[in-house]
C-alpha cells in the first residue's frame, strides 16, 4: 500500500514553529490513513538552548509500527523530521507499506494532569551541574534534595556495568531512573485482590540518567507532582522507615534481652524518630536474631581451616577478604616430604586472581600444597602477602627449598629472594623476554631503537658463552643508557636465575615448558630410551667400565671403581629420574664438556648437573678414578627414592649412602663389614618396600653383593 500522495499533501513543503503543532498534523495524518508511526530515534536540544520549549527536536526518525521484525511485517516505512531556521520539517520518507490496514483499539484518552507540586525550581538550583564523575556524588546529591523538599524517590530500570569492568568501580550503572514514590499505576493482575492498597497515583515525576564518556549524565527531569508533599509525610514511606547499620546495633541490644515488640517499637520511634508498624519490628526481630552457623557454608569450613591452622586470611579492619590462602593435612604433608622444589603458577581472570603453590615429588610429578585466591584487584601482581601466607601455614622445612619455580607476573625477584633467600628461582624465558619487551613499550624509551636492544637481550639470554653475554649487555648499555639502568635494578641483580646455565625453556625437575611445539621437538632430539630400566643400566656397563683389546686380541673389561655401581646408582633412583640419568649419560657430547667439579661435595658447574642437581658424567668419573662407590653421591640427595614402611610412625627410611670420605680411614676388613651392613640396611629397605619396586630389585641384589666383593683386590 502507497500512502506517498496523502503524506505529500499533509507534509510538503510545511515548516511548524513548534512540536506541538506538527504533533497535532501529524495525529490527522494518522487518523485519516489508520496507519501507526512510532519514535525510531529522536536528538533532542540541550536544555539551555532557545528552541528546547518550542522544537524540542534537532531531528526526529519516524517507522511504521509494523517495522519490528518479531510482532511486524518488517514495514520499511518510515519518515524523518529535521529542523531548519527554527521551524520543523519533513525531510525525508517513504510511504510504501507491505501489510494492510492493522485496526487497533482506540486508546484511551488521559485524564488532565492536575499539578499540585511543582519543584522544578528547587532542582536546578540544587543541580546546577547535570554531569557526575561517579553515582557516589549523584546518590549523595539526591539524598541532600529528598531531605530538603520531603520527596521520596526510587531507583528503577536499572542497568548495571558488569562487575569485571572498572566502570563498575565508580560509575556502577550505565543507565537508572528515580522515580517518584507515587510514579504511574499499579497493574492489576487477574487473581489479585482488587481492594490492596497502593500508593501509585499517577504521578509522572521522575528522573532519568544514563552513562556517557565515562560520567553520568541528567537526561531528562520531571519535578511536577499530582499529589502533596511535606517533610512529615515522607517518614511515613517505608523507605523511610529503614534502620541503619548503626541503629541496628543498638536495637540488636534490646532484642538480646526478649523484649516486647511494642517495647522496641516505642524505643525505636523515641530513639531515632522512626514510626514502625509492628509487623516490621517483628520481622526486624527475625533478621537481627543470632543464627547458628550451617557446617555446610563456605564460611563455616574457612573458619574452621583458620582455627586448624590450614587457612590464611588477610583482611582489612572492617573484615573485608583480600587474599584467602588454604591448605589440608594432606596437601601439607606432601611439602614435608618433597620440600626442595617449589613451583608457583598463576591463573585466573582480571577480576579474580589464585596461585598454585606446588612440590615435585621423586616420580617428577607435581603435588599441590596450597592455593590462594586474591579478592582484591589491589593485591594482584604482589606476592609477598601470599609468601608470607605460604610460610605461615607450611611452618616447617622451609629452609630445605632449594629451587623455586615461578610462572607468575609480574617477575619480582627481590620479593621472593628476600623471604628465600638460599633458594634459587627460575623464570621461564619467554616470561623474562615478554616482561622485558613490555617495559621498552614505556614512552621514556620511546628515543631508543628498541628492536635493537630487544635483539641484543635476547641473544644475552640464549647465549651459552659468558663472553658473548658480557658484550650483548654491553651493546644494551650503549644503546639505552636509561633502560639498562631499569635492567640494573630489576633484571641483572639476579641474572643467574635467568641467564648462562639456567636454559628456562628446557625440562627442569620435571616442569616443562608452557610451548608444547618446543617440548615436542626438544623430545625428539632426545635419544630414544628403553622403557625397561634395567636393560638400559645393563647397556650402560661398558660405559660404566670401558673395554681394552690386550695383545693377545682378547678384549677385556677394566674394572676400575667397582664398574656396576651405575646398576646400584640407578636402583636408588626412581624410574622416571633414573631415566633423566640416562639420557644424560647416553648424549655423546656430555663427556667432551670442560667443566670444574669437585666430588667431595657432590656438585660440578655442568649444565646438567646445575640443572638437576642430579650425578653428571663428570662427577661419575671423578669417583670411579678414585675407587669411591657411586652411590655416595647421592647422599642427602633429594632424588634418593624413600619408601614408605607399614608402620605410620617410620614414614621414611633414612639415606643408607654414606661420605667417600668415610671409606678412607678404613681397614680393607672394616671396609668390608661397611659394605657388609649396606648391603643388609639395602636388602632391609628392599624387603619393605612397595611391592612395585620388589621383584626389580631383588632380583640383581644377590648379584650385586657378589661383584662388589670380588672387585676389589684388598678385600678379597
Amino acid at each position: 500500500m502507497d500512502f506517498s500522495e496523502i503524506f505529500a499533501a499533509h507534509f510538503s513543503g510545511k515548516g511548524y514553529s513548534s512540536f506541538a503543532e506538527f504533533q497535532t498534523a501529524f495525529e490527522a495524518f494518522q487518523e485519516q490513513t489508520e496507519l501507526q508511526y512510532i519514535f525510531k530515534r529522536t536528538f533532542h536540544f540541550p536544555e539551555c538552548h532557545q528552541h528546547r520549549q518550542t522544537l524540542v527536536y534537532k531531528s526526529i526518525q519516524y517507522v511504521c509500527a509494523e517495522s519490528k521484525p518479531k510482532y511486524g511485517s518488517c514495514c520499511e516505512s518510515f519518515f524523518t523530521v529535521g529542523c531548519r531556521n527554527g521551524f520543523l520539517y519533513v525531510s525525508k520518507f517513504h510511504m510504501l507499506h507491505n501489510h494492510n490496514i492493522v485496526i487497533r483499539p482506540a486508546k484511551p484518552k488521559l485524564e488532565p494532569y492536575s499539578v499540585i507540586a511543582d519543584y522544578t525550581n528547587q532542582f536546578t538550583e540544587m543541580f546546577p551541574t547535570m554531569v557526575f564523575s561517579s553515582f557516589r556524588q549523584l546518590e549523595e546529591k539526591m539524598e541532600e534534595f529528598q531531605a530538603k523538599t520531603g520527596c521520596v524517590y526510587t531507583k528503577r530500570h536499572t542497568c548495571p556495568w558488569p562487575k569485571d569492568d572498572l566502570e563498575y568501580r565508580d560509575l556502577v550503572y550505565k543507565k537508572l531512573a528515580y522515580e517518584c514514590f507515587h510514579y504511574g499505576y499499579k497493574k492489576e493482575a487477574a487473581n489479585e485482590k482488587s481492594e490492596r492498597r497502593s500508593f501509585r497515583t499517577g504521578c509522572r515525576s521522575a528522573i532519568f540518567i544514563s552513562c556517557r564518556n565515562n560520567a553520568l549524565h541528567i537526561n531528562r527531569f520531571e519535578m511536577r507532582h499530582n499529589h502533596p508533599i511535606s517533610g512529615a509525610s515522607g517518614n511515613l514511606y517505608r523507605s523511610k522507615r529503614r534502620l541503619t547499620f548503626e541503629q541496628q546495633s543498638v536495637v540488636k541490644a534490646l532484642i538480646k534481652k526478649n523484649e516486647h515488640e511494642i517495647t522496641i517499637k516505642q524505643f525505636i520511634q523515641d530513639k531515632f524518630d522512626i514510626c514502625m508498624t509492628t509487623a516490621e519490628v517483628r520481622n526486624l526481630k527475625r533478621k537481627l536474631k543470632p543464627k547458628r552457623p550451617s557446617r555446610h557454608t563456605p564460611e563455616f569450613t574457612l573458619k574452621h581451616l583458620e582455627n586448624e591452622g590450614f587457612a590464611d586470611v588477610i583482611s582489612d579492619e572492617i573484615g573485608e577478604r583480600h587474599v584467602i590462602s588454604f591448605t589440608t593435612p594432606t596437601l601439607a604433608k606432601a611439602f614435608n616430604l618433597y620440600p626442595e622444589v617449589l613451583q608457583i603458577r598463576q591463573f585466573g581472570c582480571p577480576s579474580l586472581w589464585a596461585y598454585n603453590f606446588s612440590v615435585i615429588d621423586r616420580k617428577l610429578e607435581s603435588r599441590t600444597v596450597m592455593y590462594s585466591f586474591v579478592l582484591d584487584y589491589e593485591f594482584m601482581g604482589n606476592l609477598m602477602p601470599i609468601l608470607h601466607s605460604f610460610k605461615n601455614l607450611m611452618r616447617s622445612r622451609l629452609d630445605d627449598i632449594e629451587t623455586i619455580f615461578v610462572d607468575a607476573l609480574p617477575l619480582n625477584c627481590s620479593v621472593i629472594q628476600m623471604e628465600f633467600p638460599l633458594a634459587r628461582i627460575l623464570f621461564y624465558r619467554d616470561s623474562v623476554l615478554s616482561n622485558v619487551r613490555d617495559s621498552l613499550k614505556h614512552p621514556r624509551f620511546s628515543k631508543f631503537h628498541r628492536k635493537a636492544i630487544f635483539d641484543e637481550f635476547f641473544s644475552a639470554v640464549t647465549t651459552h658463552d659468558p663472553e658473548e653475554y658480557a658484550s650483548s649487555l654491553q651493546r644494551i648499555s650503549n644503546l639505552g643508557p636509561s633502560f639498562y639502568q631499569v635492567l640494573e635494578e630489576t633484571l641483572l641483580p639476579f641474572a643467574d636465575h635467568w641467564a648462562e646455565h639456567l636454559r628456562l625453556d628446557k625440562l627442569t625437575f620435571g616442569i616443562t615448558n608452557r610451548n608444547s611445539e618446543f617440548l615436542r621437538h626438544l623430545e625428539s632430539l632426545l635419544p630414544h630410551t628403553v622403557d625397561d630400566l634395567d636393560a638400559s643400566a645393563k647397556r650402560l656397563l661398558d660405559f660404566a667400565a670401558p673395554s681394552r683389546v690386550e695383545d693377545d686380541g682378547v678384549r677385556s673389561i677394566d674394572l676400575r671403581g667397582q664398574p656396576e655401581d651405575i646398576q646400584s646408582l640407578l636402583r636408588l633412583l626412581s624410574d622416571p629420574v633414573a631415566s633423566v640419568l640416562i639420557r644424560h649419560l647416553e648424549e655423546p657430547s656430555c663427556s667432551q664438556t670442560d667443566v670444574f667439579s669437585d666430588h667431595s661435595v657432590r656438585n660440578c658447574s655442568c649444565p646438567f648437573n646445575l640443572q638437576w642437581r642430579l650425578p653428571c658424567i663428570h662427577l661419575l668419573n671423578a669417583v670411579r678414578g678414585e675407587y669411591i662407590p657411586l652411590p655416595c653421591l647421592l647422599k642427602h640427595s633429594r632424588w634418593l627414592e624413600q619408601w614408605s614402611l607399614d608402620r605410620e610412625s617410620e614414614n621414611v627410611v633414612e639415606s643408607v649412602i654414606e661420605e667417600a670420605n668415610d671409606q678412607d680411614v678404613l681397614s680393607p676388613n672394616a671396609k668390608c663389614v661397611k659394605i657388609d651392613e649396606q648391603l643388609r640396611n639395602i636388602q632391609e629397605m628392599v624387603v619393605t618396600s612397595d611391592e612395585d619396586s620388589f621383584n626389580r630389585r631383588q632380583r640383581e641384589l644377590k648379584e650385586l653383593e657378589r661383584r662388589w666383593l670380588q672387585e676389589d683386590g684388598t678385600i678379597s
